[in-house]
Order: C-alpha cells, then sequence, then structure tokens
C-alpha cells in the first residue's frame, strides 16, 4: 500500500471541488483531489448548463470565466407557469449560461497551475482515523 502525504484531499473535482482544492493551494496548502470520472468535466448527463451571474462567478470561484465555458450571454429571464402565465422577468446585465462540462475542465486547469494535483478514475474507499477519532488520511483506488 503506497501511502503519499497532503495537507487537504478534496473528494471530487466538480465546480466546488476543484475551487476548494484551488483556494486551498493558494493557501499553501499540498493539496490532492480525487475524481471517480475517467475524465474531468465527463457529463452525468448531456447538455448540463446552468444560469448564473458572470460576476458572482468569478468572485466565487477566484477564476475570470473564459469565452469557452459559456454557452451564450443572458441579458434576461422570465417564470413562468405551466398554464403559461408569466410570473414577471428581471433584467440581468451579466447572466450567462455556463456549460458545466468546459467550466469543471476549465476550474481543474485552473487549479493545476495552482499546485493541486489531481487523480482521476480514482474513488475514495473510507477514512483513516486516530484514536481521537480524527480523520488523518483517506483510502483510495485508482485505475479501478
Amino acid at each position: 500500500m503506497a501511502t503519499k502525504n497532503y495537507d487537504v484531499v478534496v473528494v471530487g473535482c466538480g465546480p466546488g471541488g476543484a475551487t476548494a482544492a484551488n483556494f486551498a493551494a493558494l493557501n499553501g496548502m499540498k493539496v490532492l483531489v480525487v475524481e471517480q470520472k475517467r475524465e474531468v468535466g465527463l457529463p452525468i448527463q448531456d447538455g448540463v448548463s446552468a444560469l448564473y451571474s458572470m460576476s458572482e462567478v468569478e468572485e466565487a470561484a477566484g477564476v475570470k470565466i473564459e469565452d469557452r465555458w459559456v454557452g451564450h450571454l443572458i441579458s434576461q429571464h422570465a417564470f413562468f407557469s405551466p398554464s403559461g402565465k408569466c410570473g414577471g422577468g428581471q433584467l440581468w446585465p451579466d447572466g450567462i449560461n455556463i456549460q458545466r462540462s468546459s467550466f469543471e475542465k476549465g476550474l481543474a486547469e485552473n487549479a493545476i497551475k495552482h499546485g493541486v494535483e489531481i487523480w482521476v478514475d480514482t474513488r475514495m474507499i473510507g477514512v483513516i482515523k486516530d484514536k481521537q477519532g480524527t480523520v488523518t488520511g483517506v483510502k483510495v483506488i485508482r485505475n479501478g
């Protein structure tokens, strides 16, 4: 059994995991991300995208949104009931539709630039605890 030492291990390289890993690395931590998919950004469902405020995403993720992540810009949105009645609209000066697959890959690339190590096709199977019950490590299986 091989042992490696990290300050932080993040399970999952979605937007939250990649962002957490990036901020940990920026704060001087040695970081590993384990991702069970064989490639970061592989969609669980095809066509997954989400609507966001560009400025809010950039602030939360600590990264500038790249054009390749944006499906299209959104200037306003409205809500409709099943009967077709409009529930009102809202202007959205910096709304974007993000293609999640590209976004995940971009966030992972950003984290790698800051020293994060990412293991794909890797599944966490357990935690290691000391006598006080504090988690001191994780057990993983790589490449099946």
